[in-house]
């Protein structure tokens, strides 16, 4: 007892740990598509975020400062240079004044551009410019410049850009500081821009300036300033997506590789899972994704060399699309189009189908189910929008102080009672329904078994009502088939007897109609004489009853040996009553045909059908009233043959006719008549193992035997062999089988 419940708690463990292991790998390629798809779509909208990182490094890529950037020091630097072009002056390129025009309108378009770009920025960027004529600046509600020191004095939540001290000779950047003695100025401001003039330098020495920019706000009014902020932050942001992601995407490849044999389980448990989802859950999940992608559409889109200021939400949206996408991949390729078939609509259909075709019990509990579900839907919807409309005057209050009256109060609560009602009345339906169809699966299962078909066992979860009444039904049945099992074990034992006990008295029968044959052939005294020839008589219909015990035992235990060939039927009723008209003329019936003359061509075995015919033609001869006439009708109905042979009995007809064709019975109870009661069962086994029917009708004293055998579906090209339909011995006939009948297996 203790080592079957060790192997039970072994096996539930095992059991467990590849469940887990199943989850585990599935879980992997889901997380694995996710990451794939975010890598994918991190790479591509950040393209230029990573071009960045691999030339000026990730320090710079994931500051999330924008002065950063060469864009802004070359808009710094041009803001520069075009302010001391302005101050000290057009120089040549040694920084000596030059005197054309064309200069002196140069510098000119540079005060305008200057002053162009400071109206743009606002308060964006400051500056301060003082010469020895006075001073220049945007910058009347703060100082750049201690006025009793002379110090530079730069506002909180600002950034120094450039500072030119022009009696130091220096340029001052936010991070360094550098004398201008030997190299030209222009050197030191930009490159790649077009510079034809020199600041002169001598002017130069006696000018300061300073250039500062605002780092305290995410709305900036000058554009190239906030183009700069939103790339910045999306660089900030998109860097450590791509990174994260990418590495996700390589350890979960590695575990991936590592759980293929549990991901292939995993697929196929998944696939029976998502099957039982409704089609329309899994196309809500989709339209949601879509329209968030609509909405963002332009953020994912977006391949210029900067990026929109909320890039990141968007673009994360990328993950829960790879992991939906695997999902449904691995649905469609499990499932196939039987995920259309899972849908609400198709389940309403079918429930409206089965609603109009169910029994009249049934279709009341779906009546009752349906009105459940309704009321449950309406008092959800109805609560819910209760209570959403009371937080909404709820939100109002709040805001606008407004003291709540009983009336909300009470409101409030009855959405809450509906929503309650709602969930009770869900739950019925979902009990009410699963009772239903318990109880109809219990019912549709009795009437297969009063029917005789075999079921598969009722299979109910434990909380099912009639969880117990479906296990004593299997039980039932299972006690049916038991008994109906012996009793075949019974039949098949009695018939295997008959057969051994039939072969067994051959010897012996055989011995005792040899010895009555020698008896008959001696010259014996008239009364030993009559004695042999009686004894001779009873020990050949013995014989026979033995040969027909024999047969009808091998045709019931499905082993009579069956050759099947496509025979004329009208041929073998005219050649058996042939082979009988010397026992019809010695009777006083009279046999009346109705037999065309066309062949009626079917695959049945000869011999047996011989036989079948030649038991009904014998028991007319039998049990017919005397003078009175035997009709053998063959006729073609639905592609069948049918032979009737129709007499008038001697006796009154009030026995059953399923029970004349059992063994041993008789139309006569009291069994003075020769006969052993086995000539309609013999004709009704063999007719049926040729794959015919046969069954006896009665009308008054009318006694209709009908034999039913399906046409061949081709005629032979040849006339049927003579020896397929065998001849019988015109002399002594017993009365259910032919003389020259054979005890042999």
């Amino acid at each position: 007892m203790d080592t079957n419940l060790k192997k039970d708690k072994i096996l539930k463990t095992e059991k467990n740990y590849k469940a887990g292991k199943q989850i585990r790998a599935f879980i992997y390629r889901v997380l694995f598509m996710g990451a794939l798809f975010l890598f994918l779509a991190s790479a591509i909208i950040g393209r230029n975020t990573i071009s960045m990182a691999a030339t000026y490094g990730l320090e710079t890529a994931l500051s999330g400062k924008f002065y950063i950037y060469p864009e802004f020091e070359e808009l710094m630097d041009t803001l520069l240079y075009k302010a001391m072009i302005y101050y000290a002056g057009a120089g040549d390129a040694d920084g000596y004044p030059v005197t054309d025009d064309n200069a002196t309108l140069i510098a000119l378009k540079y005060r305008q551009d200057f002053n162009r770009e400071m109206l743009k920025g606002g308060n964006d960027i400051l500056y301060y410019i003082k010469t020895p004529t006075g001073t220049h600046d945007n910058t009347s509600y703060r100082p750049l410049f201690s006025s009793q020191t002379g110090e530079l004095l730069i506002p909180d939540g600002y950034r120094l850009c450039y500072y030119w001290n022009g009696p130091a000779d220096t340029l001052s950047g936010a991070h360094w500081s550098f004398p201008l003695t030997d190299i030209p100025l222009m050197d030191f401001l930009v490159s790649g821009i077009d510079m034809p003039y020199e600041p002169i330098r001598e002017n130069a020495q006696n000018i300061r300036i300073a250039i500062v920019v605002r780092t305290d706000t995410e709305t900036y009014t000058h554009p190239l300033l906030q183009t700069l902020y939103y790339k910045a932050k999306s660089n900030q942001a998109i860097l450590p997506v791509c990174i994260v992601s990418t590495t996700c995407t390589l350890l979960f490849c590695i575990l991936c590789l590592f759980s293929r044999k549990a991901g292939r389980a995993a697929r196929i448990s998944y696939g029976h899972l998502a099957g039982k989802l409704f089609f329309e859950c899994k196309l809500l999940c989709l339209i949601i994704l879509g329209y968030y992608f609509y909405r963002y559409a332009g953020y994912l889109i977006y391949f210029g060399t900067a990026l929109p200021e909320y890039t990141l939400p968007p673009i994360v949206l990328f993950f829960p699309t790879g992991c939906l996408f695997y999902l449904a991949y691995t649905d469609c390729k499990q499932n196939g189009t039987k995920i259309f078939i899972q849908s609400l609509l198709v389940k309403v259909i079918l429930y409206i189908k089965e609603y109009i075709v169910a029994l009249p019990w049934y279709r009341k509990a779906m009546t009752v189910c349906t009105a459940l579900i309704t009321g449950s839907i309406l008092c959800i919807l109805t609560g819910a929008y209760m209570i959403s409309l009371n937080l909404v005057v709820l939100t109002y209050s709040v805001n606008g102080n407004i003291r709540r009256n009983e009336l909300e109060i009470i409101w409030y609560t009855l959405g809450g009672l509906l929503l309650v009602a709602g969930l009770f009345l869900f739950i019925m339906y979902i009990r009410t329904r699963r009772f239903a169809k318990d109880t109809k699966a219990v019912t549709e299962k009795i009437s297969a078994m009063q029917a005789g078909k075999e079921t598969e066992p009722l299979s109910f979860p434990r909380r099912s009502l009639l969880c117990k009444t479906a296990s004593e039904l299997n039980t039932l049945e299972n006690g049916i088939e038991a008994a109906i099992e012996q009793r075949n074990r019974s039949n098949k034992m009695r018939v295997e007897l008959i057969t051994n006990v039939s072969h067994d008295l051959k010897t012996p029968l055989t011995s005792i109609i040899n010895y009555a044959d020698l008896l008959c052939e001696e010259d014996l005294p008239p009364t030993a004489s009559e004695y042999a020839k009686a004894l001779q008589k009873k020990a050949y219909r013995l014989k026979t009853m033995v040969q027909d015990v024999f047969e009808l035992s091998k045709a019931t235990s499905g082993n009579l040996p069956i050759e099947k060939h496509t025979l004329d039927l009208v041929r073998l009723l005219k050649q058996t009553l042939a082979d009988m008209e010397e026992r019809i003329q010695e009777s006083t019936l009279t046999f009346k045909t109705n037999i065309p003359d066309m062949p009626v061509w079917v695959d049945a075995d000869g011999d047996r059908l011989y036989r079948v015919f030649q038991n009904l033609f014998i028991n007319a001869l039998q049990y017919s009233l005397e003078n009175s006439r035997v009709h053998v009708i063959l006729s073609l109905e639905n592609a069948t043959a049918c032979v009737k042979v129709k007499n008038t009995s001697k006796q009154e007809l009030d026995f059953d006719t399923q029970e004349i064709t059992e063994r041993f019975v008789r139309a006569d109870a009291s069994r003075t008549s020769e006969g052993s009661g086995l000539g309609l069962s013999i004709a009704q086994s063999f007719t049926e193992a040729c794959d015919g029917t046969f069954h006896v009708e009665t009308d008054a004293d009318m006694f209709i035997a009908c034999v039913q055998l399906p046409i061949a579906d081709t005629a032979p090209d040849a006339t049927i062999p003579t020896e397929t339909i065998p001849a019988a011995d015109a002399g002594a006939v017993p009365d259910t089988a032919p003389q020259n009948a054979d005890l042999s297996e």
